[in-house]
């Protein structure tokens, strides 16, 4: 009797089974389409809010489960989007990023600059946690850009990130031999240390890129003399100081950039704000930065997380505040 009663129930649990459908979606993918949804207002025109979050970078972030898409790519389809679209009359770019690659950030300058090339509209800079780096050099392209009142912003500069390893070598009994075509072709090489003459070739390129940062900062906020070079330091400012040094033209929140936004494109007040997203999100509202460029969920630093001590990082030039990037 007890043997049919389990047998039963076994049966029951297999039927039950067999008509319960379990459907665990562990993230979105990359490869579904970006659609357009409505966060506040209403009306034809339209202000379209993207994100930019995390470590600016070109290359897709090759984390787990697989790889996802670069802070320029995605930024750069939400733009595309936005561009296609005649009723988008003005852009917020929300950006919460310590920098990170030279190249990145020049290519999101320069992305958004063609934006407001093809299409007329007011693009705003939004500066939440962090805008330091590349991330301010990106709010760079905005007409206008807003502060949150406890934004840390600036450190206007270049470093050349470069890893070590001699000294662990030595102490394994490990030896790389290289042979190179010429005096310089090994420079930079992490398998040890530089000469003078090496140190002195990448000061050149290293100061050639931070007349470019600095250019870009004497263009677009009118800096010149001793007031650009007292930005241009590297050191980091709070809101309220990067305000007087003239980086900012505003402290204020969402609010406050969409009236940046709109009042030049002569919008009304409950102007339709819009996202550009691959899901919808129950109760959406501008801060939402889940949907933005980090899907890590955090910096999506890749090689940059865990670095020290040996600094297992990409040799490059970085427009990147170092201390936001190494946090966990």
């Amino acid at each position: 009797m007890r043997g049919g009663s389990v047998f039963l129930a076994m049966l029951a649990g297999a039927m039950l089974a067999a008509c319960v459908s379990v459907d665990v979606k562990l993230r979105t993918r990359p490869s579904e389409p970006l659609e357009e949804f409505t966060l506040q207002g209403k009306g034809e025109d339209r202000v379209a809010l993207v994100t930019l979050r995390g470590f600016l970078r070109t290359g897709p972030d090759e984390g787990f489960p697989g790889p996802e898409p670069s802070p320029v790519q995605e930024v750069v389809s939400r733009l595309d989007l936005a561009a296609e679209d005649s009723r988008v009359k003005a852009l917020i770019l929300q950006i919460d990023s310590p920098g990170g690659t030279v190249t990145a950030s020049d290519i999101l300058y320069e992305e958004i600059r063609r934006f407001k090339e093809r299409t007329g509209a007011v693009v705003v800079s939004l500066l939440v946690d962090l805008a330091t780096s590349g991330g301010y050099y990106a709010a760079l392209a905005g007409d206008r850009v807003v502060a949150h009142p406890t934004t840390v912003t600036g450190s206007i500069g270049v470093i050349f990130l470069r890893p070590d390893v001699e000294g662990l070598m030595d102490k394994v009994g490990v030896r790389v031999e290289a042979v190179k075509s010429g005096l310089y072709k090994d420079m930079g090489s992490p398998f040890r240390g530089s000469t003078d003459e090496e140190r002195r070739l990448v000061r050149g390129i290293v100061e050639e890129m931070q007349k470019r940062f600095a250019g870009l900062v004497k263009a677009r906020r009118g800096l010149e003399g001793e007031a650009l070079e007292r930005v241009a330091r590297g050191q980091v400012m709070t809101a309220p100081e990067a305000l007087e040094a003239g980086l900012v033209d505003r402290l204020g929140y969402f609010r406050d950039a969409l009236e940046e936004a709109r009042k030049p494109a002569r919008l009304p007040e409950d102007v339709r704000v819009v996202v550009y997203r691959r899901e919808r999100y129950h109760n959406d509202h501008p801060y939402n930065l889940m949907a933005g460029t980090a899907p890590d969920g955090g910096w999506g630093l890749g090689g940059l997380k865990g670095m020290l001590p040996f600094m297992p990082v990409r040799p490059g030039l970085y427009y990147l505040w170092m201390p936001a990037a190494l946090e966990d």
